[in-house]
This record gives C-alpha cells, structure tokens and sequence, in this order.
C-alpha cells in the first residue's frame, strides 16, 4: 500500500509540472487551464497540506477554462468544477458548496447531456442537494450511457458503470 501511495504521489506531482509546462508553451490555451487544474485536483488528494491552495487555482483555472471552451471534454471544465465544489471542504477550509455544485453539475449536463461523467456528476450534486428520486434518475441514465459505452469498449466504461450501480444503491434505485 505504501508503495501504491508514493506512485500516486510521485504521478500526480508529474501530472502538475506537465501542466505547467503546457501553460508555458500554450498560455492561452483552455486545454492546458482545464489539464493542469485536474492535475492539481490530483496533487492535493496525495498532499493533503497543499490542498487550500490547490482548490483556490484549481477554481480560477477551470473558470478560466470555461470562459474560454465551455464544450471541451464534453463540458469537463464545468464537471471537474462540480466536484471541486462538491467534494472539498466549505468555508473556511475550502471552496466547498453542494449548491453551487450541483449549478455546475447541470451546466456540464446542459452542454453534454450523453456524457456518463456528467450524469454521474450530477447524480452526486442532487444526492448531497438531498434530491434523492433525481439522483436516481441521474445514476440510471448514467448507467445506460456506460452500458453502451462499454459496448463498444471504450476504456472508462467499466469505472462509470461501477460508479453509477454504486450510486443506484446508495439513493435506494
């Protein structure tokens, strides 16, 4: 396990200097904002300490992102904004809000409706919004979407249909 933690570690800290390099040949680049800001997301789940700081950028890279290239990895900028807001701690500590979590779960699913991810997404948004039946709903279309996906082997399938089954059981679907 140790091991596992300091690859994850020692990736995710790649993962940020290929960020930063691409900004410095691309600066205008949203590709680079919205890369750099998921390896950032990475970098403060392995290094705890860092995470504050890595929240504060990670936001203004993925506004930034959106402003530029709303549609780019099927509305990514604003999913990986949903979970920032979703899944780090509120103020305080952190940028966290479920509300203005589940705005941005609906805006990525608004520009990419036939993305699992998005679905997925938005399933957690409304499950901690307390919005149970939507959940479910979300869940069971990201599912579908999966199925087909891993129908015809694209490699996240398997992962989102984990995670949309996992969803299903946990709002009672």
């Amino acid at each position: 396990e140790n091991e596992k933690t300091a690859l994850r570690a020692k990736l995710s800290q790649t993962a940020v200097e290929l960020g930063q390099w691409c900004q410095r040949r691309a600066p205008k680049q949203p590709e680079c904002d919205y890369r750099l800001a998921i390896a950032l997301g990475q970098y403060a789940r392995e290094h705890t300490s860092s995470g504050k700081d890595a929240a504060r950028r990670m936001e203004t890279l993925l506004r930034r992102a959106i402003a530029a290239e709303p549609r780019l990895d099927s509305a990514g900028p604003h999913r990986v904004l949903a979970l920032l807001y979703l899944r780090a701690p509120g103020w305080p500590l952190g940028p966290g809000d479920p509300e203005t979590g589940l705005a941005e779960a609906m805006a990525a699913v608004r520009l990419a409706p036939n993305a699992a991810s998005n679905q997925l997404v938005l399933g957690e948004a409304l499950a901690k919004n307390g919005h149970g039946a939507e959940a479910r709903a979300a869940y069971a279309k990201a599912a579908e979407l999966a199925t087909a996906a891993e129908q015809a082997r694209e490699p996240e399938a398997s992962r989102q249909l984990a995670e949309a089954r996992a969803g299903l059981a946990k709002t009672g679907g």
